[in-house]
């Protein structure tokens, strides 16, 4: 199934409009979101919020469909009221970032370990210091490629069963993006972080000198919250709406 994963920025100020236009998608337009998505071609959809250590708050919203590579133009070209109604918050909420096309963003790595479909999911933004981008790209294409094994094996052991990675440039930094699926991702994401496992261990000590965080201390994860999440096969579209 075709997926896309679209990273945007909150601008400043905007926060408290961001909850408002969930709460409205949530209760008083669910109906007419379930129509826009359909019609979209869209099947699944999720959105996090994620606090960064600039102060700024990133968006990260995965879609799933056969409309999801087209996703944004369609909803561009759309006459319907709805559509042009969530553009317009997405564009005052966003930014123009919002607008870009979409490209298809070039992995660090991106694995799957073919197991049964897990829709315990989760996406995350990790902050990638100017001075180590390159260090990133070096450690992410040995993990794609020489290492890939190791990389499958170590995660099938922590019950990560994909696992996509590729940098993004917000306003004000640049992020390293994971969208991972497993029975519980960021959990064990962390127990594997504290792994005696060889591959474990060098896994977690490159990621420390990368990102330049204890990756083995939960808040250096900066865990994203969800904001919403919506199936075509159950409309209802369920409720994520922490204070910022």
């Amino acid at each position: 199934m075709a997926a896309i994963t679209l990273v945007v920025p909150i601008l400043a100020g905007k926060a408290e409009a961001h909850a408002r236009f969930c709460q409205a998608i949530l209760t008083t337009r669910r109906d007419e979101h379930t129509r826009s998505r359909r019609n979209l071609g869209i099947v699944r959809e999720r959105a996090w919020a994620q606090h960064l250590p600039d102060g700024s708050t990133g968006i990260l919203m995965r879609v799933e469909g056969p409309g999801a590579t087209d996703f944004q133009q369609a909803q561009v070209r759309s006459a319907d009221p709805y559509d042009l109604w969530f553009l317009q918050q997405a564009r005052e909420i966003n930014g123009d970032s919002y607008y870009d096309e979409p490209k298809a963003p070039e992995p660090g790595y991106d694995i799957n370990t073919n197991a049964p479909d897990q829709h315990r999911e989760i996406s995350y933004l990790v902050p990638v210091p100017d001075d180590c981008v390159d260090a990133w790209w070096e450690w992410t294409r040995d993990l794609e490629g020489t290492q890939r094994m190791e990389l499958l094996m170590s995660r099938e052991r922590a019950r990560i069963h994909r696992e996509t990675v590729w940098m993004v440039q917000l306003p004000n930094l640049k992020a390293a993006a994971y969208y991972m699926q497993g029975a519980s991702a960021l959990d064990e994401l962390q127990k594997l972080f504290l792994s005696h496992d060889p591959f474990d261990r060098a896994f977690s000590t490159r990621a420390r000198e990368i990102y330049r965080v204890d990756v083995t201390e939960e808040a250096s994860l900066m865990p994203p919250t969800l904001r919403f999440a919506w199936d075509a096969d159950s409309p209802s579209v369920q409720q994520r709406m922490p204070a910022y």
